[in-house]
């Protein structure tokens, strides 16, 4: 399923000898591997020594979501031999004035997982930060790549963002051993706000020019399966790599009697208010919910806290303290439904994250959720509000013991199947035999 299968039966055979040698090469010789092929990561997340800064000058909220999926993913890459040779990265951030205090970012060199990197400077104005994001990412490659000219050389890219994605293509032009392979996680179509139509007309441009540029890529790491179509991927390889969860240690396991708890974006869209709403239907004053996050829907989530006393909003919240809430709760909700055409390029990154905390998690099934994560959800049957509320107060109501077992099973399959070894491992495969 991973590999898209070539059109002739004997390039099939053929694929599959490759395949086959390579991974035996692979797992047997990675001196030989490691010898001959390259691969430099191009990211964009925020790399720890560059915090303290980002923190002191950044105004706004930081979406943790790019950065906790690309630590996690490097991570992985800590215990193993085979790994990324090095990094370059630009870190995500707001842009000067508005929502950072510099108009510039300075470069500097890190390690990060036993990996060798560097943060490229840039430029912060709104209008001109993504050409000097190009630019930089154009210049640290290039001193890498011009030392490895003679070795085949994989520039695995983090996202279709347009400023890196175009400059890992225009890298594959200027050196015939560089292929481009690219980790989707997010189609450029539902990125950002498109409540006003200043953003909806400046999405669709983007979105057009990220798609020009989309045939370009050699291979690809996809959320879920649904995107090889909307990408067109057609007979090129691909990988399928929902998620990485790296694991991390929490001291508090005190539970609270019938707390439902939400932790992620406040927007229509996620199904925020469908939650307050199948919430306020439950006739239990023993029961809670807690919220925490920030959005478009942060005012009425903030009313509806106001009107009822049950509902406590906590704002943003410190990442580890999110954990310790997670293992506090009695349930973990995820309100978003399947219905809308998003939700089949999307696997979110919470479903991971909630099941490895080892408190239940109430969702409904999404169309990007693979089969064998079923068995470890609370699934909601139907969209109707009745059977949400419904749900609520059956798992709300049971005995800690049976909610405890059932945790701990969603939190084993977690820590043994998706966590970031494994899952960097799989895809450094992915990327040698292709």
């Amino acid at each position: 399923r991973d590999v898209a299968p070539s059109r002739g039966l004997g390039d099939v055979y053929k694929r599959q000898l490759k395949a086959h040698l390579l991974n035996h090469i692979f797992e047997n010789n990675y001196f030989f591997i490691n010898y001959f092929m390259k691969v430099l990561y191009l990211g964009c997340f925020c790399e720890p020594t560059t915090m303290p800064l980002i923190n002191k000058r950044t105004k706004g909220r930081i979406s943790v979501s790019a950065t906790t999926f690309q630590r996690a993913l490097l991570h992985g890459y800590d215990k193993l031999e085979y790994k990324p040779n090095y990094i370059v990265n630009v870190p995500d951030i707001g842009s000067f004035p508005m929502r950072c205090s510099s108009p510039f970012f300075p470069r500097s060199k890190f390690e990060f997982a036993s990996m060798k990197g560097v943060n490229g400077a840039f430029f912060n104005f709104t209008y001109i930060k993504k050409y000097s994001i190009y630019r930089s990412i154009i210049k640290e490659s290039t001193e890498w790549l011009d030392l490895h000219s003679k070795e085949k050389v994989t520039i695995l890219v983090y996202s279709v963002i347009y400023p890196y994605l175009k400059a890992a293509i225009d890298l594959k032009y200027k050196y015939p051993n560089v292929e481009v392979c690219c980790i989707v996680l997010d189609l450029p179509e539902y990125f950002g706000d498109n409540t006003s139509w200043f953003c909806r007309i400046l999405g669709k441009k983007i979105t057009n020019q990220i798609y020009a540029l989309v045939p370009e890529i050699d291979s690809f790491v996809l959320l879920t399966e649904h995107m090889k179509d909307k990408l067109n991927v057609g007979f090129r390889p691909w990988h399928l790599l929902e998620g990485v969860y790296n694991p991390i240690e929490v001291t508090s396991q005190k539970k609270r009697k019938k707390v439902i708890l939400y932790t992620g974006k406040l927007d229509t869209r996620f199904g925020i208010r469908d939650l307050i709403a199948a919430f306020n239907e439950i006739d239990d004053k023993e029961f809670s919910l807690w919220i925490c996050g920030f959005g478009l829907d942060q005012p009425f989530v903030e009313v509806a806290a106001k009107n009822d006393s049950r509902i406590i909003y906590w704002g943003l919240v410190e990442q580890n303290r999110v954990f310790e809430m997670q293992q506090q709760a009695t349930l973990l909700v995820n309100p978003r439904k399947g219905d809308a055409e998003f939700t089949k390029y999307s696997f979110p990154s919470k479903t991971m994250e909630y099941m490895a905390s080892g408190t239940p998690t109430v969702m409904y099934k999404l169309p990007g959720l693979p089969a064998d994560y079923e068995e470890h959800l609370v699934l909601i049957p139907d969209n109707s509000r009745e059977t949400f509320t419904a749900v609520l107060k059956e798992w709300g109501n049971k005995e800690q013991v049976e909610l405890d077992e059932f945790g701990k099973h969603a939190r084993q399959f977690i820590l043994e199947n998706k966590n970031s070894e494994i899952q960097a491992k799989r895809l450094m495969n992915f990327i040698m035999q292709h």
